[in-house]
């Protein structure tokens, strides 16, 4: 009986010495190794190869070794067996205080007093609200969303979260299933999202849901805190600093309005007399269907894309 490691970009040998020190009865195994197919039990991985885990006739689990799932559903060749997750108190941690320092950043308008002092612009504002003004609705009330939540309670924030299924939490306000999720966007300022990237959860980020979400709260217009996606922040993130001083840093994407249609693209960028389409793709490649559509529709010369080669037009 084995246990095999299957991953990218992180450190073998050192995962190779846990697992044997903690598993001295299991034979530890790994992707490019010569081994018996037939005797792996288990399959810890991160990121795996497409593929990698099929032909494992005795395969029983996958473990992912972080606590997104997103990788395992990328393999459209994942064995049909049980999946776990890792669930770390460093990692929840480390989770909570990212959700909880850009709350801290909506609520004291930090990137607008960021460019503000790049251009040496003093405008006194004194209608800051606390924290006790702000509406913070959490996606998942698993172990990061509970933990996000209590902290951000602890500052203050009105907290309330949102699951799938019911869930009672003492001292946390509760919405569950499709009939909660309505009254949880229209008490929310700050959506921040702690769901697992599933294939139940795949698409639940979208116009529908962000028309739902308040508009009279102190913050002037709600926010979006994606704990995901990646790339995708690091490049909004630069564009909300692009603009000029005197500009209420803001983002915006494009949904095609139009039933069925799940078209969308990232952002717009607003240069000039132009409207700029803006798509990121993790990897080297990807479908840009939606850009094409939108430069379609609207008429427009050229869009933006990044990836992981050189940012190129379309």
């Amino acid at each position: 009986m084995s246990l095999l490691i299957a991953m990218t970009g992180w450190d073998l040998e050192s995962w190779r010495q846990r697992f044997q020190r903690h598993l001295p009865g299991l034979e530890i195994v790994a992707l490019g190794e010569g081994f018996d197919r037939r005797n792996v039990r288990f399959a810890a991985t991160w990121k795996h190869p497409e593929g990698s885990l099929a032909g494992l006739p005795q395969l029983e689990a996958i473990f992912s070794l972080g606590a997104g799932v997103d990788h395992l559903f990328a393999d459209r060749s994942l064995p049909d067996v049980a999946l776990a997750r890792v669930v770390d108190p460093d990692l929840t941690a480390r989770m909570s205080e990212y959700v909880v320092l850009h709350c801290l950043i909506a609520l004291r308008q930090q990137r607008l007093y960021d460019r503000r002092q790049r251009e040496a612009a003093w405008i006194d504002d004194r209608n800051q609200p606390a924290a006790r003004d702000v509406r913070v609705g959490i996606l998942g009330m698993g172990v990061l969303g509970l933990d996000a939540a209590g902290k951000l309670m602890a500052l203050g924030f009105d907290v309330a979260c949102w699951s799938r299924t019911p869930r009672d939490v003492q001292g946390l306000a509760g919405f569950a299933g499709a009939e909660g999720l309505g009254p949880f966007l229209a008490r929310t300022d700050i959506l921040v999202n702690l769901l697992p990237a599933t294939p139940d959860t795949a698409g639940i980020l979208n116009r529908g849901m962000f028309t739902q979400l308040a508009r009279d709260g102190r913050l002037g217009a709600p926010m979006l805190i994606n704990a995901g996606a990646v790339c995708e922040q690091l490049v909004g993130q630069h564009l909300l600093l692009s603009g000029a001083f005197y500009e209420e840093p803001s983002l915006y994407c494009w949904m095609r309005d139009k039933p069925n249609s799940s078209a969308e693209v990232d952002y717009l960028l607003a240069h000039g007399p132009h409207v700029i389409p803006v798509e990121v793709k993790a990897g080297a490649t990807g479908r840009l269907k939606s850009m094409h559509l939108f430069l379609s529709e609207k008429n427009r010369d050229f869009g933006l894309r990044f990836n992981s080669d050189m940012p190129s037009l379309l």
